[in-house]
């Protein structure tokens, strides 16, 4: 799977990135202080690109309001993801 995120710092402000290790990039993020407000898959790595570029054209406020919108559906990612990362490390 290939994924496009968004995450906010109190001072660097939000970044639109893209992952093909997701599970691991969770923990880069955390590490670093960074916050994960947004999630979606996709399973071809040309439409996550597509999708970045598409949110990086949007405005700050359409953004803000997008990630409201889909808050329950990034926890579901976040958790399914982290949780196949700790199966990973216990094999």
């Amino acid at each position: 799977m290939y994924w496009v995120y968004i995450t906010e710092e109190s001072d660097a402000g939000m970044t639109i990135g893209f992952s093909a290790e997701m599970d691991k990039m969770l923990l880069i993020l955390s590490t670093c202080g960074k916050r994960l407000f947004y999630l979606r898959s996709f399973p071809v790595p040309f439409d996550a690109l597509a999708y970045k570029h598409l949110l990086e054209d949007l405005s700050l406020k359409t953004i803000r309001r997008f990630i409201r919108a889909h808050q329950t559906e990034t926890k579901q990612y976040r958790d399914r993801l982290l949780a196949n990362y700790d199966e990973k490390q216990t094999i």
